[in-house]
């Protein structure tokens, strides 16, 4: 073996070492301080995107469950609400049968009126009453939808399905009359024809030419000659539909392959404007809302009628209560979802103590042992120096 003084690769070796064994001391000293196994991108680059993700989407699960929780409380007001409502139709209806009374003389009758009058008057606060903003009630459709999973924006809706493939049902019998339903395609009217056969031909034929007009590819429209068509997207594409019933023996169905991700909290109830003897309206008209001088007194009503209300009450509350029970599935779905979460985020992202503190002794006696046998490597050239010297 030569003996130089110019080069001494040994002790350069010795300082790689060293150089080594301080990097790895510091890493374990920055996992042990943050309390995370990813101190920096380069530790674990994959790991670290994967992590980003799992912790938006945790983000997001909580803001989720506190806007569940929310709808929870609005539902809860809602039903107290409805639980007067309840009460109040029950007394009206107690006011009118002894209203029948025919040993009661006009000014008996007149007292129950001023006190039928006074709930009308409670009614139509009920019927204003607000959640933060928000009315409890409204007299049109129009209901408060409410997601449960997440990332509900991005998927479908209980209306609007995402879907490779729809088949439309024109009408389930043969034979209807135009009267039954018309089906609407951007804004054109295809009512019932011959045929419900004649009608999806038409429709189909309407939509393939919609879709040539837009340029859209990947879709068709096919007419299966039964009644029914077909929509079909090429694979990987979707698109949406939406179905609405006209009345009860025409519209169109649509069979998809989505599912519900939201709620819809029903604020029609017992308030709707209708005619037809649905909400707290007769089939007169009449508002059982509104204290009107001369009119709407116990006398322009019957005892059917607080009979219907008083069911109307009943299916709205119920109605409320399965909204209530579906969103606290959410509710219990969402907290398991962002436990499960948080464990596979913390496998990412969360350094191991116990494994890490070994690593750290391990590192800082290789770093002394390192810089120990540096030391030494610098002094075996000192030996050259006797041979110089003689």
């Amino acid at each position: 073996m030569s003996l130089i003084i110019n080069t001494n690769s040994i002790a350069t070796q010795t300082r790689n070492y060293l150089a080594t064994n301080q990097s790895n001391l510091q890493r374990s000293l920055g996992r042990l301080a943050s309390g995370s196994r990813i101190v920096k991108p380069s530790d674990d680059a994959g790991g670290l995107a994967v992590g980003n993700k799992l912790t938006a989407t945790l983000n997001r699960n909580v803001r989720a469950q506190q806007n569940v929780s929310n709808s929870i409380s609005f539902l809860q007001v809602q039903d107290g609400a409805l639980a007067s409502v309840g009460k109040i139709l029950d007394r009206m209806s107690e006011l009118k049968t002894m209203s029948l009374d025919v040993t009661k003389n006009t000014t008996d009758i007149a007292n129950y009126n001023s006190e039928f009058n006074q709930l009308q008057d409670q009614l139509a606060n009920i019927r204003d009453e607000k959640f933060n903003g928000i009315n409890l009630f409204t007299q049109g459709r129009n209901d408060l939808t409410v997601y449960t999973v997440e990332n509900g924006d991005a998927l479908i809706d209980s209306t609007s399905v995402q879907t490779e493939v729809v088949t439309v049902n024109v009408d389930a019998t043969d034979g209807a009359s135009a009267a039954d339903y018309v089906v609407t395609v951007n804004g054109t009217d295809y009512t019932h024809t011959a045929t419900a056969a004649d009608t999806a031909a038409a429709v189909a034929g309407a939509l393939e030419d919609l879709v040539t007009a837009a340029g859209i590819s990947g879709l068709t429209a096919t007419d299966n000659t039964d009644g029914t068509f077909t929509l079909t997207g090429t694979a990987g594409t979707n698109f949406s539909v939406k179905a609405s019933t006209v009345d009860s023996t025409g519209g169109i169905s649509v069979e998809n392959t989505g599912g519900k991700v939201t709620v819809e909290l029903s604020r029609e109830g017992v308030f709707r404007q209708d005619t037809n003897g649905k909400g707290l309206i007769t089939s007169g008209g009449l508002d059982l809302t509104v204290n009107a001088t001369g009119s709407n007194n116990l006398s322009d009503y019957t005892v059917d009628d607080f009979v219907n209300f008083i069911q109307e009450a009943a299916t709205a509350r119920a109605t409320n209560g399965a909204q209530m029970s579906r969103l606290e599935q959410s509710s219990a779905l969402l907290t398991t979802n962002q436990a499960n979460i948080e464990s596979a985020r913390s496998r990412l992202m969360d350094v191991d103590i116990a494994t890490e503190s070994t690593q750290f002794a391990k590192h800082n006696i290789l770093v002394q042992s390192s810089a120990a046998m540096l030391a030494q490597a610098n002094q075996g050239q000192q030996g050259l120096l006797q041979l110089i010297q003689g």
